[in-house]
């Protein structure tokens, strides 16, 4: 880590040149205070080009931003680009300042951070501040101790996550998670079991994602994808397609679908466990229910939605699983060049029908 101040790079904001963006109710105001990660997790690219040193942007620049962005955007949400907000002491500064520009221009009502990993005691500060503005967060992305090992991320303790979610749970503090599936030595069963622990841990909501391998990551390498065995698919981004000065624009993922701990069929198998995870505990259609066995007969709920689509005599239930299968299947391509042309001979059906 680093303190030195980045003094050279001037604002976008401050300069004015984003004032038409800014005053569009399109856009979403994008802002950072500081630059780099101090963390090597090989599926990431946030440390990569600041070689793991975080440099801050001075806190007279970031105020001022704040303020301009606040007093001129009508947008509700605001996402911050640092990679582990509330690491620093004076993240605690920058909240009170966001948290006393949403109660003054009574405009923002949702703050987007990436939390800071091993600090939980800014972060639980933080969270007091920010108040209803974020959703505290702990992206645990697997718990399997060798998974962790392989992708760099076992320097990050456990109990730094676990004194958060006690902290928030005695605020009444809805706390999510983020787990990712597909990640080298990353099986089956070790998927399972970390969806278990967060469920035993008591996490509000949990977001499970495919693991894309975005270029310059470790994991993106040659060496990696031999190593693990990785194959990859593509697939579109949700919501990233849109036509620009009447040019079809679309965005796609280069996506892990097997590796040598998980084939591509587990890996589909995994889909709707996932929907279902989202549907029942994150939306809430299912919650109480799964609360109810969890506690009263220790039920994970994991295993009872494995046992709804492994065991459910529903025909109308058996016919949503398989047509959610079929459209799960279809969304990949083996090429991104094949992504591509599928899309663009398709583009008007895309943006009539959505993706």
């Amino acid at each position: 880590y680093t303190d030195k101040t980045i003094s050279n790079i001037p604002s976008p904001y401050l300069t004015g040149i984003l004032d038409e963006f800014l005053e569009s109710k399109q856009w979403v105001p994008l802002l950072e205070t500081n630059r780099g990660c101090p963390f090597g997790c090989t599926f990431c690219v946030w440390g990569v080009s600041a070689l793991d040193k975080v440099r801050v942007f001075s806190m007279d620049r970031s105020f001022d931003e704040i303020e301009y962005v606040a007093k001129r955007s009508p947008s509700p949400r605001w996402i911050f680009a640092d990679a582990n907000f509330g690491m620093l002491e004076r993240d605690l500064e920058i909240a009170k300042k966001i948290r006393a520009m949403s109660n003054k221009f009574k405009k923002l009502e949702m703050a987007q951070v990436w939390w800071a990993k091993n600090s939980s005691k800014n972060t639980l500060e933080i969270s007091r501040i920010f108040g209803h503005l974020v959703e505290p967060m702990a992206a645990v992305q697997s718990m399997d101790t060798d998974v962790l090992k392989i992708i760099k991320r076992d320097n990050i303790k456990f109990s730094t996550m676990t004194d958060l979610l006690h902290e928030w749970n005695k605020k009444h503090l809805s706390a999510s998670t983020d787990v990712l599936v597909g990640l080298p030595g990353d099986s089956l069963q070790s998927h399972y079991d970390t969806l278990r622990k967060v469920f035993e841990l008591g996490f509000d909501r949990i977001e499970v994602g495919n693991i894309r391998l975005l270029p310059g990551s470790e994991m993106e390498t040659d060496e990696c994808r031999n190593t693990y065995k990785l194959e990859t698919k593509y697939r579109l981004i949700s919501g990233s397609y849109g036509k620009y000065g009447d040019i079809p624009i679309f965005e796609y993922e280069e996506s892990v679908r097997s590796s040598k701990d998980i084939t591509e069929e587990e890996m589909l198998s995994l889909r709707i466990v996932h929907f279902l995870i989202w549907a029942l505990w994150n939306f809430g259609i299912g919650k109480p229910i799964l609360k109810y066995l969890q506690f009263k007969y220790k039920q994970n709920p994991l295993d009872v939605i494995l046992n709804l689509i492994e065991s459910s005599n529903n025909a109308q239930f058996k016919k949503f699983v398989e047509k959610f299968d079929k459209q799960s299947r279809e969304e990949w391509f083996d090429t991104s060049e094949e992504l591509s042309q599928y899309y663009t001979k398709n583009f008007e059906k895309l943006i009539k029908d959505g993706f």
